[in-house]
């Protein structure tokens, strides 16, 4: 994960063209934070196609992770790819769900947790023959995704006769109550639609749940009002609130049509998903994104409008939806940017439609938004962009997120978690790249976990994750700008170094009001802007007065400059060392000198990896220590 630049870098398109011309899919550009480095999840060939991600994590088994997406989701793939970690992310091992009989491709992957150690994958099927056959699967697994049960069938649709048009089981989204005060705790639901032939725009939004263990799915509901025939639902998406509450909604518009207006429907059942009332509008007469995005090189990646809901786990009549609109209708450039609405009557209102992306960020196509809320109620939303790096017909996508602790009224500057930028990734059988249809985000109570599609290695894509710690989207010293890039862009500014590796600014440690709020405040009683405990000190045996021996920046990308508050008249030395207690390198420091510098390289000339590393300063009449957190 990096920090955003505040805009693009002049130049960068030129380059980008020329990269693109050149055939490079894939330039690293900005350093990572040191909040977290991207982590290839699939291991398999780089023939493959991958995209379109599902996340889940085990609540009874902490570190184990399982990341469901689309395999080669073309005739004759090997099935629905999976990948699970037992270790945090760190490191991942694959498979695949094997095609049920009659079929030939999986899409739509699903994944999901309950609290009872089970995880779920899943998704739709088909045999990819005209008025063929289409279904819609749920697995599970109980050792943490390294075995899994035969699918249980949800929905199955078989041939229909000439001139009958097949109907598809499309766009599923699986999810579990994990609300321990519901009373459908574990319970599984699962929405999708049933497209009327294989291009729309005609279809219906249905539901489904099981008890526990996702073996025994209810009959197929269809929960869509508006009659058959003439109902263009796309896209639901389920989410179940803490009093049980299952919400499911959806658009309906034309997709056959680019840009058609759009109107988001919500639906309810009080019962745990037995029964649904009167579908209720969430907004309507929503500007579409166009069905193909645009890059200064021609088309780029396909994609929609889609409505992606999640309720509040402390307050159980809130209820938000965020999807992306070009509100502007600028086709060719800007198509698209991310917007935010929400209810507090349990979906019965709806306010206004809130930017979730603000200028410089919501420059070029912003896509397929993802929604989680955090269990103390703050909202995390994620997303792809093509307008942080290239400026105007973008080529690069990264993917962002943001956060926000008032229920939505305001958001902070976005992150940019993906560590480099690609196009998209190709699709074999098209003359378009295919992100898939979103990406997957999943919060606990102290960050968020992502999954994304990038072509990075090839250019058909591969899956990566990263997790994005709370304190990404702090401002304690209230100047505007999130901490991590206080952190990152400090320089030697005093006020915003990190001298004790907590990842909170010096000039909110040292301040008695506790402004960030994480309970620990340092003293300064010489107010010279370092916390006391960062302050080594010693007394030499000229009596010349206290060491203070620090570094600046002490969170760097390479060179920096360790200070000792002082001259040292006999001189000394300042040796380094890595987190295992291995010595890197020793600086030798020249009578007289007060400082020494350090370019970031080890004994060796090697520049050093990521990490943070320990100094110890030795003169004459006594020793220091501090440590550098260095990022590349």
């Amino acid at each position: 994960m990096r920090p955003v630049r505040p805009s693009p870098v002049p130049g960068l398109r030129a380059a980008l063209v020329l990269c693109a011309a050149l055939g490079l899919t894939s330039v690293a550009h900005g350093q990572p934070w040191t909040g977290g480095v991207d982590v290839r999840v699939n291991q398999d060939l780089p023939v493959r196609n991958q995209n379109e991600t599902a996340l889940a994590l085990n609540w009874s088994l902490p570190g184990n992770l399982l990341m469901a997406y689309n395999d080669d989701p073309w005739p004759g793939g090997p099935g629905l790819g999976y990948s699970y970690s037992l270790d945090n992310g760190k490191t991942w091992a694959d498979g695949h769900l094997a095609l049920p009989f009659g079929m030939v491709q999986y899409h739509d992957p699903m994944a999901a947790a309950d609290l009872l150690g089970r995880l779920y994958a899943g998704g739709c099927a088909n045999n990819n023959v005209v008025n063929g056959s289409s279904g819609l699967y749920v697995y599970s697994s109980t050792d943490g995704g390294a075995t899994w049960s035969a699918p249980a069938v949800v929905s199955f649709d078989g041939p229909q006769p000439p001139p009958q048009p097949a109907t598809l089981n499309d766009r599923g989204h699986l999810v579990v109550d994990t609300h321990p005060t519901s009373p459908f705790v574990n319970h599984v639901h699962l929405t999708w639609m049933k497209d009327v032939g294989s291009v729309g725009p005609f279809g219906d939004t249905w539901f489904s749940t099981s008890p526990p263990g996702g073996t025994a799915f209810s009959a197929r509901l269809r929960i869509s009002d508006i009659p058959p025939g003439m109902s263009r639902s796309h896209a639901p998406h389920v989410a179940s609130g803490s009093d049980g509450t299952v919400y499911v909604v959806w658009a309906d518009y034309d997709i056959t049509v680019p840009q058609s207006p759009a109107t988001f429907w919500l639906d309810r059942s009080y019962d745990g998903g037995a029964t649904f009332g009167q579908d209720v509008p969430v907004l309507g007469g929503i500007a579409t994104v166009p069905p193909v995005f645009n890059s200064g090189i021609g088309p780029d990646t396909q994609g929609d409008t889609a409505p992606i809901i999640a309720t509040n786990p402390i307050k159980p009549n809130e209820v938000y939806v965020v999807y992306n609109a070009d509100p502007d209708v600028v086709f060719f450039g800007d198509e698209g940017d991310i917007f935010f609405v929400k209810s507090v009557d349990g979906g019965t209102t709806w306010g206004p439609p809130v930017p979730v992306t603000q200028p410089p960020y919501s420059y070029g196509p912003q896509y397929a938004p993802w929604i989680d809320v955090k269990p103390d109620g703050v909202i995390d939303v994620a997303w792809y962009s093509a307008g942080l790096d290239d400026g105007p017909n973008p080529l690069a996508w990264d993917v962002l997120m943001t956060q926000s602790a008032d229920g939505g009224a305001t958001w902070a500057p976005p992150a940019v978690v993906s560590d480099t930028w690609t196009r998209s990734p190709r699709n074999p059988f098209a003359a378009t790249g295919w992100l898939g249809e979103y990406l997957a985000l999943v919060v606990d109570s102290t960050r968020a976990h992502l999954g994304w599609a990038q072509a990075r290695t090839d250019s058909l894509g591969d899956i990566y994750y990263d997790r994005v710690e709370n304190l990404v989207f702090r401002d304690c010293d209230g100047n505007g700008i999130v901490d991590h890039q206080d952190l990152s862009n400090c320089g030697t500014d005093p006020r915003c170094q990190d001298c004790n590796g907590n990842q909170v600014l010096d000039g909110c440690d040292i301040d008695p009001s506790d402004p960030d709020g994480d309970g620990h405040v340092s003293l300064d009683v010489d107010g010279d802007l370092v916390p006391d405990e960062c302050a080594s000190s010693g007394v030499g045996k000229d009596g010349s007065g206290r060491i203070e021996f620090r570094a600046r920046p002490n969170l760097t990308r390479g060179p920096a400059r360790f200070h000792f508050g002082r001259a040292l008249p006999a001189g000394g030395t300042v040796a380094l060392f890595d987190a295992t207690g291995r010595r890197v390198r020793v600086l030798a420091v020249a009578p007289g000198a007060a400082s020494v510098a350090w370019d970031g390289t080890d004994a060796g000339g090697e520049v050093v990896a990521a990490g943070t590393y320990f100094a110890r300063l030795l003169y004459e009449g006594g020793s220091a220590r501090t440590r550098i957190v260095v990022t590349r």
